[in-house]
């Protein structure tokens, strides 16, 4: 890969859509200002969706070249779009406003395309560094769980991953084939993008040096909340591929095993209620989708036809 440190043609273009979270959007620009990296050699497009308050690019820092861009609301995925647009670098980076990184995240994103030139997308590896946080220890634990059942081996060796994340990297050639689609603009867009690079015959790869720090909402309204708009989103992504098979598995998370995992990693009474969590999980799942199919126009017309042609 040929390095540039001029800023006309920045090596990396990272992508921040934000909505409504001054705070936590400073603390994801700040982390990227202390990478041990050229900065001159990175761009940072931040797309503000339409928030109440806009995003004050004075507030953000002295970074070489750093651009605000806003945009009505329309969702992390248009927000997304909006950045690869404006882009100028070969390899994108993708971040969302509630994440910060270690220092060496944006030289571990070029050396995954520098020793694997054939790389197209790359899930990174997402870890949640408040560990007095139950809800932030339970989504390690979910995705855990997630990984073993989804990341194997390719034939070349490699780690292949049959999920996708919002934060991930890519070349930015790939969304000339796929990309984000604005109709799911309440979660799970990047499901959908993982479907869409699956029916391109576009491999993901598992790139665990790549690491990313979500930073989890510290209470049980604010945990449960984010999986109503999942189900909101799951609603949309059957809609849109029916039975098509799927390029990942699915995980319950409230088995047998799942309750004695987690009693022994939080003991009896910590694990128990982290379990019982899991269940409000599964309900806020089922609620969000069954207010998506009441609220949504588009979804009771589907329905009423389908039930009429019944």
């Amino acid at each position: 890969m040929r390095f540039s440190g001029s800023a006309r043609e920045p090596v990396l273009s990272v992508v921040i859509p934000t909505y409504g979270r001054p705070l936590a959007l400073k603390r994801c620009v700040s982390s990227l200002a202390r990478q041990d990296f050229p900065l001159e050699a990175v761009e940072i497009i931040v797309v503000d969706d339409g928030g109440t308050l806009p995003v004050d690019r004075g507030q953000l820092g002295d970074f070489p070249s750093l651009s605000v861009v806003r945009q009505p609301h329309r969702g992390a995925g248009t927000a997304r779009m909006t950045g690869v647009a404006r882009a100028r670098a070969e390899l994108l980076a993708f971040l969302d406003d509630d994440c910060s990184v270690p220092p060496d995240y944006l030289g571990a994103v070029q050396g995954v395309f520098r020793h694997y030139p054939l790389t197209q997308v790359a899930q990174v590896r997402i870890l949640h560094p408040e560990t007095n946080n139950p809800y932030g220890r339970l989504w390690t634990f979910t995705l855990d769980r997630l990984h073993r059942a989804n990341v194997h081996p390719g034939p070349d060796g490699r780690l292949l991953s049959g999920t996708l994340g919002g934060v991930m990297v890519a070349r930015r050639e790939i969304f000339t084939r796929v990309g984000f689609d604005p109709a799911l603009d309440v979660a799970l867009e990047d499901a959908d993008l993982r479907r869409q690079l699956h029916v391109a015959g576009i491999d993901v790869h598992y790139a665990p040096e790549v690491r990313v720090y979500h930073h989890v909402p510290g209470t049980l309204a604010g945990y449960l909340g984010q999986f109503i708009r999942y189900g909101r989103g799951a609603v949309h992504l059957r809609r849109k591929w029916g039975r098509a098979p799927a390029p990942f598995r699915a995980c319950t998370l409230t088995g047998t095993r799942d309750l004695l995992a987690l009693i022994g990693a939080e003991g009896r009474g910590p694990g128990l209620a982290l379990y019982g969590a899991l269940w409000m999980r599964r309900i806020a799942l089922a609620a969000g989708g069954a207010y998506e199919l009441v609220s949504s126009p588009s979804i009771r017309s589907l329905v009423w036809r389908r039930s009429r042609r019944e």
